[in-house]
């Protein structure tokens, strides 16, 4: 399941309550009409507005999470390995590769 999460913020990143209380409604709605089986946050926004603000992704990234009855797998937005070095890449992507295996074993 795919959902957005409006980036509202200004500064470093987007207060995550404002997130939340934008894209909870919406988010409700869809897990109740899909039911998955495994929810997958993508980046630190999204995973703080479901885990809240003392969450972090670099220390539970790719962890199967216990989240209102969902298994839920964090890791990091896509976008943020277009910004590493050209040269180093790789290293990223291949985690980025390992949690979404974390995921996809969930949805099995």
């Amino acid at each position: 399941m795919i959902s957005g999460v409006d980036r509202a913020g200004h500064g470093r990143g987007p207060d995550t309550s404002i997130v939340a209380s934008r894209t909870r409604p919406w988010l409700d709605a869809e897990l109740r009409l899909v039911r998955p089986t495994v929810v997958a946050t993508l980046g630190a926004t999204a995973a703080k507005a479901l885990l809240g603000s003392k969450f972090r992704i670099t220390e539970s990234r790719g962890t199967v999470l216990e989240w209102e009855g969902f298994a839920l797998v964090a890791t990091v937005h896509p976008s943020a390995i277009l910004r590493l070095d050209p040269a180093e890449p790789h290293a990223a992507f291949d985690a980025l590769v390992a949690d979404l295996k974390v995921v996809a074993a969930q949805h099995s």
